[in-house]
């Protein structure tokens, strides 16, 4: 009852999900329990949660969902879902009044509460569902709201929208409308702390260059100087967590290099500090660790950086 019931019952579907799998195997996971059950159940605990500003049980359906997506084996039961869409778009007033707390009135409950809540919208945007396209201008202004309290989520979901349109090149008109309101906020550097959101500010930069048009914005209002002292901040500060820091680290150096081979071609400047940063010790260390690893998908993210660098009209 307490998973048909919805609320609190995403730990009752994690253990019938653990139990499930100790039986059969997550291969023969059975997919109306994912789709009408767990999911079912696990939406209904999101929504209620934000409501009631309930931050555990906002963790627990954001690990719950997090960890069936990340399943290969369930995660194309995830696909066909049908009630995200609906779902989101029921929540979308609730986040909007949780958002209007004024953040210096914002209490850890709330902070959370908010930091969840992107957390979950950003998996759900990385299932790259087409139905959830027509949120997306509202996600954004979300992540507007939220940068001030919650920068590192709100990017990463920002990064994560824009991200969405990389194959077709360009940004629906209506979508770069609303970005550029906000856009000079979110592409100040996190100066203070490189280490918490650099990460994901660099994601959105180099998200942003996969369009044309915001391509030029980024021109316009980040300089090569600032891309680099965040870079080397981050690098800086994962250096000293160990392989969580590594992995944090790679991906950083990837994301910079995508955007190097983006901006360099058309700015002076640009091609400098593309120049420089493949020079530094640190980058190149991580470049090469990654072509040595085990890592496929690593070790192809490098010779595409490689060719792109060699032979850019391939």
């Amino acid at each position: 009852s307490l998973k048909d019931g919805g609320y609190g019952g995403v730990e009752v579907c994690r253990l019938l999900l653990c139990l499930s799998n100790g039986t059969r195997g997550s291969a023969n996971t059975r997919q109306p329990d994912v789709t009408h059950s767990y999911l079912s159940c696990t939406m209904k605990t999101f929504n209620k949660a934000i409501v009631e500003r309930d931050a555990t049980q906002l963790l627990h359906a954001y690990t719950f969902i997090n960890d069936l997506c990340a399943d290969s084996d369930v995660k194309s039961f995830v696909l066909t879902y049908p009630d995200f869409s609906t779902s989101l778009q029921n929540s979308m007033k609730s986040i909007d009044e949780l958002c209007k707390v004024v953040p210096d009135d914002m209490g850890e409950p709330e902070t959370s509460c908010l930091r969840y809540v992107l957390k979950f919208v950003t998996v759900l945007v990385n299932l790259d569902l087409y139905s959830l396209r027509s949120h997306h201008c509202q996600l954004v202004c979300l992540c507007m709201k939220s940068s001030r309290t919650c920068l590192p989520d709100a990017l990463e979901l920002f990064a994560a929208i824009v991200s969405q349109y990389r194959d077709e090149g360009a940004l629906p008109r209506e979508l770069i409308s609303v970005i550029s309101d906000g856009l000079p906020g979110l592409l100040v550097p996190p100066a203070l702390e490189p280490g918490k959101a650099g990460l994901q500010w660099l994601q959105v930069v180099g998200a942003l260059c996969e369009s044309g048009e915001t391509q030029e914005r980024v021109l316009q209002e980040v300089t090569p100087d600032s891309f680099e002292d965040t870079l080397y901040g981050v690098l800086q500060y994962t250096s000293q967590n160990g392989p969580v820091g590594t992995e944090t680290g790679v991906q950083c150096v990837i994301v910079a290099c995508r955007t190097g081979l983006a901006l360099a071609p058309l700015s002076r400047h640009w091609e400098a500090a593309f120049a420089r940063m493949l020079a530094h010790h640190q980058v190149r260390k991580l470049l090469c660790a990654c072509l040595a690893s085990n890592n496929g998908t690593r070790r192809r993210q490098i010779l595409q950086i490689i060719k792109h660098h060699y032979f850019p009209s391939d």
